[in-house]
């Protein structure tokens, strides 16, 4: 910088003059010394409006932006974010359809938005609507061609909380749903049922997976006794018309009814897949094998019509809650049975 001296032949020194030159001295360098420092170590984006640009000059556009070929990068921020959270970086937008953080990717295995904790009870990617008046997006994700939201974890890939739990479908209020929608597509009813759209249209086909209503997924066991009546436990003894009698399916038995292996059939399940034998009949009759507590003898399970046959029928009986059947007897005859189980529903 190029000292100023300041000179005069015609006044004298009288002191004043002297402190008004310091003083002018000190004002320009220290005037010089600012504007240097302020193109030097101007942080990015000071006014609203500017760029910050990291690795070139700034400069003000409409909209604050980071462009540039190094690194930003933010550690341990602590902005109180949503959900009184403290966060590195907090995005958030009032306007409607606005979006807290928005993140675009356009680089083969590029990610948009990208989060990572470390911290006990860390969320990597954080988003939340608080809105209880109007709809939105916690977390909004989509692709071209990809995915638009992955996740990653030891424990969960992707975990989501609320009444809904998780519904990728909103249209799914129908039951079955009765919306547009493209094959693959997942809906949850009113009711509480999962369903999946198996043929894109409008509406698209869909199928029910699972719900309340329904008896579970199917699972195949080697085939094992739970009763005998001819074993002296649980319990002895032909069934004759007009009696019933309540057994357990639990446990898989041995000939003489002992416990072979405990839970056979598990806690939960809600039919079973089963052989039921009849043999040592007298007269004729039928058997009415029933979920537990249910006497009914309006339809039969199988049938004998003379004494002395063997007979066994293949099919699919509902359980009550204590994983019981009750098997009714009617016509004129008594039995012996057998029930044998090969599946579960659970």
């Amino acid at each position: 910088m190029t000292d100023i001296i300041e000179s005069s032949t015609d006044a004298p020194d009288d002191g004043a003059s002297s402190r008004r030159a310091l003083f002018g001295k000190a004002a320009i360098a220290a005037a010089v010394t600012t504007a240097a420092g302020l193109a030097m170590s101007r942080q990015a984006g000071a006014a609203n409006g500017d760029t910050m640009t990291v690795g070139t000059a700034n400069s003000a556009t409409a909209t604050t932006s980071i462009t540039g070929g190094s690194t930003f990068q933010v550690t341990n921020g602590t902005t109180a974010g949503a959900g009184s959270r403290t966060a590195s970086i907090y995005g958030t937008s009032n306007a409607s359809s606005g979006v807290g953080v928005l993140g675009s990717a356009s680089g083969s295995s590029g990610r948009g938005v990208y989060g990572r904790s470390s911290g006990s009870s860390g969320v990597g990617v954080y988003g939340e609507h608080n809105s209880a008046s109007t709809s939105g997006n916690g977390v909004f994700g989509t692709s071209n061609r990809g995915v638009g939201v992955v996740g990653s974890g030891s424990t969960f890939d992707v975990q989501a909380s609320g009444s809904g739990r998780v519904l990728l479908s909103a249209n799914g209020v129908a039951n079955p749903p009765a919306a547009a929608s493209t094959v693959g597509t997942i809906a949850k009813d009113s009711a509480g049922n999962m369903w999946v759209c198996v043929a894109s249209g409008n509406p698209g086909t869909w199928r029910k997976v699972a719900g309340p209503g329904t008896a579970g997924a199917f699972h195949a066991l080697t085939p094992g006794r739970v009763y005998d009546s001819r074993a002296t436990q649980p319990s002895q003894g032909a069934l004759s018309g007009g009696q019933n009698r309540t057994i357990s399916v639990k446990d898989r038995r041995k000939a003489d009814g002992t416990v072979d292996l405990a839970d056979f059939v598990p806690a939960g399940a809600t039919a079973i897949a089963a052989n039921v034998t009849v043999q040592t009949q007298s007269g004729s009759g039928f058997l009415s094998v029933n979920p537990g507590g249910n006497t009914s003898t309006d339809s039969s399970t199988i049938n004998w019509s003379a004494a002395g046959q063997l007979l066994a029928n293949g099919v699919t009986l509902t359980l009550n809650a204590n994983r019981e059947l009750t098997v009714a007897c009617g016509g004129g005859g008594s039995t012996e049975f057998i029930i044998d189980v090969s599946g579960y529903y659970l």
